[in-house]
């Protein structure tokens, strides 16, 4: 079968295939700047060419210019980022000086809602001491009001008339106590 040659460890085929790629590549950004060797013997013989100079130069500043752009570019994001989390730290410590404040105002809301409640039990609590200590005084003086008195029908009271009526008539209606006697 196909393959079966090859160890699982062999890696040829990797290695082969990195070699491509290595060939492949090519260093683009050095063309210009370091002229192979095969140009620089002919330039030589030409007795070179102050053109090629000035082209490498110019791509030499252009590529210092573009290094120091970036560098400037760099320094202003990393400044921008410290102010956007300085903001944000600034932002946050708002927020909690924020919370806390308004973590104040609910505690010192319930410590006075806690002592009006207080304020209604302990004035509760007085009236209702005021109305026991009325009901006693009142208890007392009904107490003390009750007269012995005798409620009598009006056969009874007839009867105790009749009786005050005869009394009378018979004990202090006679002229002496010595003629009851004959004398």
């Amino acid at each position: 079968m196909f393959g079966d040659d090859l160890d699982d460890d062999d890696d040829s085929d990797d290695d082969d295939k990195e070699d491509d790629e290595e060939d492949i590549q090519f260093d683009f950004t050095n063309l210009g700047a370091n002229p192979s060797t095969e140009d620089a013997a002919e330039e030589e013989k030409q007795g070179g060419d102050d053109s090629d100079k000035d082209h490498g130069d110019d791509l030499w500043e252009e590529s210092r210019r573009k290094a120091e752009a970036d560098k400037a570019r760099e320094a202003d994001r990393v400044k921008r980022e410290a102010n956007i989390l300085a903001e944000k730290e600034k932002a946050e410590k708002k927020r909690m000086a924020e919370a806390r404040a308004l973590g104040e105002q609910a505690k010192a809301k319930r410590v006075e809602q806690e002592a009006a409640e207080a304020r209604r039990l302990e004035e509760q609590e007085l009236e209702a001491e005021k109305a026991r200590k009325a009901a006693r005084e009142l208890a007392l003086q009904q107490v003390n009001s009750v007269q012995t008195t005798i409620d009598t029908g009006d056969a009874q009271r007839d009867l105790m008339k009749q009786y005050e009526e005869e009394f009378n008539d018979n004990y202090s209606a006679g002229a002496s106590p010595s003629s009851d006697f004959g004398f």
